[in-house]
């Protein structure tokens, strides 16, 4: 029960850091056009509104669509992604590029987060849950422990 307590409270927290890090942490990438430069993810918010935790007795367990992956660890080349979804992602991110070029550059080299990373974490989650948040969950652990303890003692005639 206090473990589950911790989560809930916990819980907003971390889904406002996992937004905050789509939506305004720069990325490093690289790539043979651009070099080495920085950008952040967010293009139409779905990611980041994607974004729930489940709680049970003993976890807590951050959920988002799948591609959260990409971010952290880019795209890895191979396949040609689909063109629907990168002209999406063009027009969200109002670039000036061809979604066809651009799927086709992303099968042969992966993306600018791959290419900097070569499958290796980008780090764009690492503020998510970190000690400042384990240090929360510890300390409403020990209030409620201390709370609990102190209303079930027997008073003291």
């Amino acid at each position: 029960m206090f473990l589950k307590d911790a989560f809930e409270n916990a819980a907003p927290e971390i889904i406002q850091r996992f937004k905050e890090a789509i939506r305004s942490k720069p990325i490093p990438r690289k790539s043979a056009y651009k070099g080495e430069f920085s950008a952040v993810a967010n293009a139409s918010g779905r990611l980041a509104e994607s974004a729930e935790v489940i709680i049970d007795d003993y976890s807590l367990k951050l959920i988002a669509f799948d591609y959260w992956q990409t971010l952290a660890y880019g795209r890895a080349p191979g396949s040609v992604p689909n063109v629907d979804s990168i002209q999406e992602w063009i027009i969200n991110k109002n670039l000036d590029l061809n979604a066809n070029s651009t799927a086709l550059n992303i099968g042969f080299f992966g993306t600018t987060i791959w290419q900097k990373f070569q499958g290796a974490n980008s780090g764009i989650f690492s503020e998510v849950v970190n000690e400042s948040i384990i240090e929360m969950i510890s300390d409403r652990l020990v209030f409620d422990y201390v709370n609990d303890v102190t209303q079930t003692l027997p008073s003291k005639l």
